[in-house]
């Protein structure tokens, strides 16, 4: 048995929260009512559990620092110190680059959402090959102009290709729910 060879992926606010929900104690996907999401969760968490492989730039940390609800916004916190990665800070990235690229996106290839397109440009700036999102517009719009991968999770996950007999980078706890559940599992 091997661990999988993976790709560092940057993930927006939003995987990160699909992340967070598919690891709850609660999640099942067969409750799961958000046809289109449920795919996408599914997909992170077995992202996480076989490749680890998870990063938050600096606008997706202040983004869950900006929650408004306290127990949501503190869930959200300690999940992205404790399982994703971070890339340092805009000042240790290089904000000016990171500004230049982020303008060049705006300007020129049609997506206005500045966020998104600050993401993308951290993404890059830390030469993380990857962006997962499930955002279809920001994909469509910005796929292809630059060297950033952007991709649902989905399709990500399609693309590893994992074999049976993976190895899994964490063992969930016996008294965990997910543990006696197939749906993750390779």
């Amino acid at each position: 048995m091997s661990f999988l060879k993976s790709y560092k992926c940057a993930i927006d606010s939003n995987c990160a929260t699909y992340l967070l929900e598919a690891m709850g104690m609660d999640y099942c996907p067969e409750n799961d009512l958000d046809h289109k999401l449920r795919p996408e969760r599914v997909s992170l968490f077995k992202i996480f559990m076989y490749s680890n492989d998870l990063h938050a730039v600096p606008t997706v940390q202040e983004e869950i620092e900006r929650i408004k609800d306290k127990e949501r916004k503190d869930s959200h916190s300690i999940f992205s110190k404790v399982v994703l990665g971070t890339v340092g800070t805009r000042g240790s990235l290089g904000e000016e680059l990171i500004k230049n690229k982020r303008d060049d996106y705006l300007r020129n290839f049609g997506h206005k959402k500045l966020k998104d397109c600050q993401i993308l440009a951290e993404t890059e700036v830390a030469d993380l090959p990857y962006l997962l999102t499930c955002d279809e517009e920001f994909i469509r719009k910005l796929k292809g102009k630059t060297k950033i991968i952007l991709i649902k999770p989905s399709e990500y996950w399609r693309e590893l290709k994992v074999s049976v007999g993976t190895k899994q980078r964490f063992t969930i706890d016996q008294t965990h729910p997910h543990d006696s559940k197939s749906w993750w599992k390779i």
